[in-house]
């Protein structure tokens, strides 16, 4: 999610408004360290939706409508969970989304890169308590905490950065 996603035609190289930015902070009294994402999962657990449901933010295994080739669909590299360190995290979402489109003589269903409608969204954040003891190999092992997850609505644009507690549990 961070920068956006990439792909594509929208005709722009920017959407209208500002990027915005997400703020993951701990909660201030927190005695424990957060993992973001799912345990043993690939993501960092955050999910953008509007009214219409979750947004596609990647452009991954489909045919891009724009050349109505098919696009990239090899992931090497399982990024994770990330630890939520004392400092937080930001992430930014350039308001870009892939909608789903037809492309070519056989109408085939494709992905088509363009920009989010100023509207109200949601961003739903999860993330478990890290079960790792080992500082080399943060949030690796399975979690004997259940994930949590909290839900914010926003308004997009947003011009001030959205802040996300992740509470002490």
């Amino acid at each position: 999610m961070a920068g956006g996603a990439t792909g594509g035609s929208s005709g722009a190289e920017t959407c209208p408004g500002v990027p915005v930015t997400f703020q993951i902070v701990p909660d201030p009294n927190a005695v424990i360290d957060w993992c973001m994402g799912t345990p043993g999962g690939c993501s960092l657990g955050l999910d953008l939706s509007d009214d219409s449901g979750e947004l596609r933010l990647s452009n991954l295994c489909t045919l891009d409508c724009a050349t109505c080739e098919p696009t990239d669909c090899l992931s090497i590299f399982c990024l994770g969970p990330e630890v939520l360190g004392p400092e937080g995290m930001t992430l930014n979402w350039d308001g870009f989304r892939f909608a789903q489109s037809t492309c070519g003589a056989l109408a085939d269903t494709c992905a088509r890169r363009d920009c989010a409608a100023p509207g109200r969204y949601t961003i739903e954040i999860c993330g478990f308590p890290n079960p790792s003891l080992d500082a080399d190999y943060p949030c690796a092992g399975a979690s004997a905490s259940p994930e949590t997850c909290l839900t914010v609505e926003f308004t997009y644009p947003a011009p001030e950065p959205i802040v996300v507690t992740m509470p002490n549990p």
